[in-house]
């Protein structure tokens, strides 16, 4: 509709208005005359004087939808106002936690499984520069051991926990299978595994030809087959059931073997049930953190043979080594417990 014809339709009403109204007064005045009444209209002047202007509400002669469609709808130049398109409602895309895997926080150097008893297993980490990590942890690495389901240490002088700000993260466990896990105390967040970083297990070395002093060609050589000496000082488990005797060790099983077996182990000869014969040492008890316990030494262990010689006590057990001690740098020994055996095998110290 245009301005024009809403201009006319006001004044269409406005007539019809003022001619209503003219209306009702005649209908007054002659309804005043016919009673007799005569109208005073300086009374009347006074008394419209006298009313006070309404403030409240006014309602329109014009249709709502008339001018929702006339000012709303269309603007003054006739054209369609633009449509208004709301954007859609976007649910809000819940993100999950970014965590940093424990790999990046540190390395695992060293890792010792007790079977017998899994809270004394350990491991030593060292920390990387970019975990964050400060003070002599940092600089020297940490010692930690198996913990609870809750985080806390079995033993208050074995560390379970990583050094603060990673003190959230504390070790489940140390196996050789399945290396070291893990546990958060982040709501959801999975357990994690890291073992020991693997070393290359192949060196290259030039190959020379002596006569003019070339080098053609390289040729790959199995670092087992180069005769590298490892010598930890201390006994260190390098497989399953596998023990490197550590180069300081020895020389304190040599001298003092008598006061480990004394202070650290409770053993007595073993008799076959059926027989009633002695056909073995059994291991009763064994001192945690003891030297004994550092070479696999586990309750319960009954030992049957050393390189296939019987013994049935410690005296000729210790006989036997120091006795063949320069004939072999292999140790196999044949120990069962619980009616389940295995051979556990011993390298002594390298003299290169």
């Amino acid at each position: 509709m245009s301005v024009t014809r809403l201009r006319e339709i006001i004044w269409i009403a406005s007539l019809l208005l003022t001619a209503g109204l003219g209306w009702y007064v005649y209908e007054i005045i002659a309804v005043a005359k016919a009673g007799g009444a005569e109208i005073d209209t300086k009374e009347v002047t006074r008394t419209l004087q006298d009313v006070e202007d309404y403030s409240g509400p006014k309602q329109s002669l014009v249709d709502t939808q008339l001018i929702r469609k006339t000012f709303w709808d269309f603007d003054w130049s006739g054209r369609p106002a633009p449509v208004v398109v709301e954007a859609p409602v976007v649910a809000p895309v819940e993100s999950k936690p970014v965590y940093t895997p424990v790999a990046e926080i540190l390395s695992i150097y060293f890792m010792q499984e007790d079977t017998a008893h899994p809270e004394l297993s350990r491991a030593f980490v060292s920390y990387k520069s970019s975990s964050g990590v400060t003070g002599e942890a940092a600089e020297l690495g940490q010692v930690l051991f198996p913990g609870d389901s809750d985080g806390a240490p079995y033993d208050e002088r074995r560390p379970c926990r990583l050094a603060a700000p990673h003190d959230n993260i504390w070790v489940d466990s140390i196996t050789l299978k399945d290396g070291v896990t893990f546990r958060f105390e982040d709501d959801g967040r999975e357990a994690e595994s890291l073992k020991t970083e693997e070393f290359e297990t192949e060196l290259e070395i030039p190959k020379v030809d002596p006569a003019s002093a070339r080098r053609p060609g390289m040729v790959s050589i199995p670092r087992g087959q180069l005769g590298v000496a490892y010598r930890p000082e201390q006994t260190t488990q390098i497989g399953t059931d596998t023990f490197q005797i550590g180069s300081q060790d020895a020389v304190d099983l040599g001298e003092n073997y008598a006061s480990y077996l004394a202070n650290e182990v409770r053993h007595r000869r073993h008799r076959d049930p059926q027989t009633g014969k002695f056909d073995g040492i059994e291991i009763q008890s064994v001192a945690p953190g003891s030297m004994a316990a550092r070479h696999g030494a586990t309750e319960g262990d009954v030992i049957r043979s050393i390189n296939g010689h019987p013994v049935t006590s410690v005296s000729e057990a210790v006989t036997f080594v120091k006795n063949h001690q320069d004939e072999y740098s292999v140790w196999e020994i044949v120990i069962s417990n619980r009616g389940a055996e295995r051979t556990v095998t011993y390298h002594s110290p390298s003299d290169g």
